[in-house]
């Protein structure tokens, strides 16, 4: 852990320490270069002060800075390696600090306000190019997905999950309006004449059969050529009603039209009627071919998507790519929608307040489970840089209150003599 701290250290920490490394030892060697100097005039005298000063302060703030992270030289000096000695006790502030200053419902309103986070989304997803990250994401993970919902542990769900369903949907609404639609457009002749034409055709492929009906309900002494006549007679008239009600306003299709209406006001109206197509919703759900074609819809509907997404150009992801766009034009658009997802993301946000001396926790447990020598690492690879420009201000200010001492002493001195 240490080893990788160390060679993880930011390039600004390390120039900042080389040049006040070499600050410090620029003083030490201007000091004993001026004590080497055989002729110790002013000038001389005037350097090595500043240099002397410069060296102790530089050393001062070295010992400083140093102490906050490690023993100085490796010393065991009293009241050094303060970060690591204090691992724990920092641990514990650094929860309880979060925990305080950041999870508070104030403090999160009060952000969640400043981010407006519908309008982000809203501009997030109406960029074509977020969108296609999206769709992307979405194209990748489904045959993962749909292979996985092939499994038959994972289809026997999903039918009898939508049994399920259906078998507690209530239909009679959907059934009423489909009713009630089919009534007042044209469709509905379109189904009274496919009615009329199988009924038609039926008569036409049957005729031997009425024959043979009418000659076995006929009286012995009937003869046969009676028998025919009348079985045509039948079928001619019956073609003939048929051909009657293929009319726009004959009187059979206008009384199938108003039985359309009548069922779907008696679905509305009455109990029994909605129970009559509940139970037939459900014994028709409950068959086992019923079953069996769900089973088989949902593996089509499995092999489609999955030879849409291993395609060339998959149309799910362009629909889906299309459909993230208009939603985040529609969001931008919608102020109430906007305002909902404000609410759901606030509400959602503030359980971290609820949660908050977990968190806080969290936060302790982690940096209570680094070794001292890690978080130390860390904490001066952070503000380390920072701390460098201490210990050049020390040795540069140690530099010159040297000199301003000089100066005042020579000048006291030259007072008195």
């Amino acid at each position: 852990m240490a080893s990788d701290t160390h060679n993880s250290v930011n390039p600004q920490f390390r120039r900042n320490r080389m040049f006040a490394n070499g600050l410090l030892a620029a003083t030490a060697l201007v000091t004993l270069g001026t004590h080497l100097v055989v002729d110790q005039g002013f000038a001389v005298r005037l350097v090595r002060a500043a240099a002397e000063a410069g060296l102790v302060g530089g050393l001062a703030d070295w010992f400083a800075v140093t102490a906050l992270f490690r023993r100085p030289l490796g010393l065991p000096i009293p009241h050094t390696a303060i970060i690591p000695r204090s691992k724990d006790r920092l641990a514990d502030n650094l929860g309880t600090f979060v925990a305080e200053n950041f999870l508070t419902r104030q403090t999160i309103q009060a952000k969640l306000t400043e981010l407006d986070p519908a309008m982000r989304l809203a501009d997030w997803m109406s960029r074509p190019a977020n969108a296609d990250l999206v769709a992307d994401a979405v194209v990748t993970a489904l045959p993962h997905l749909v292979l996985m919902m092939r499994s038959d542990e994972f289809r026997s769900l999903a039918v009898r999950l939508a049994g399920e369903r259906l078998e507690q949907a209530d239909i009679t609404p959907i059934a009423v309006r489909i009713l009630r639609a089919l009534a007042d457009s044209r469709e509905l002749d379109r189904l009274f004449d496919a009615g009329i034409s199988i009924m038609a055709r039926l008569l036409q492929e049957n005729r031997e059969e009425v024959e043979n009906a009418v000659r076995e309900r006929s009286q012995w002494w009937v003869p046969g050529m009676i028998d025919k006549r009348i079985a045509k007679a039948i079928v001619e008239g019956a073609e003939e009603v048929v051909s009657k009600m293929r009319q726009p306003e004959n009187e059979g299709r206008q009384r199938f039209r108003r039985a359309v209406l009548n069922l779907a006001n008696e679905l509305e109206t009455s109990p029994d009627r909605r129970a009559a197509l509940a139970h037939a919703k459900d014994r028709i759900i409950r068959h086992p071919e019923i079953k069996a074609w769900l089973g088989s819809m949902w593996d089509d509907l499995s092999q489609l998507v999955l030879e849409d997404a291993q395609s060339g150009p998959s149309r799910i992801r362009q629909t889906f790519a299309d459909g993230v766009v208009t939603f985040g034009k529609i969001l931008g658009d919608d102020a109430a929608m906007q305002a909902g997802i404000d609410r759901a993301v606030t509400r959602t946000s503030l359980y971290l307040v609820k949660w908050r001396a977990g968190i806080g926790r969290f936060f302790t447990d982690i940096v209570k489970n680094w070794d001292a020598r890690t978080l130390s690492g860390r904490l001066e690879n952070a503000v380390g840089s920072d701390l460098q420009y201490i210990r050049m201000n020390g040795t540069v200010v140690g530099a010159l209150a040297g000199t301003g001492l000089f100066l005042l002493t020579e000048l006291a001195r030259t007072a008195i003599g």
